[in-house]
């Protein structure tokens, strides 16, 4: 699976994510393999984005 720059995560890594996001998106692909997770850690930064696979 092409992943481009980003990084392929676990559900439990989401988790931890969440956690410390002040923001998060999440879209499924075309192919419904995989979500792009963009999310941000405080207001200041820019969106950092992984990858989960669906299912």
């Amino acid at each position: 699976m092409d992943t481009g720059n980003a990084e392929l995560i676990k559900r439990r890594q989401l988790l931890d994510i969440v956690h410390i996001c002040t923001e998060i998106r999440c879209y499924q692909d075309d192919m419904l393999e995989r979500y792009d997770i963009y999310y941000r850690e405080n207001e200041n930064n820019r969106l950092a984005r992984v990858l989960m696979e669906a299912g």
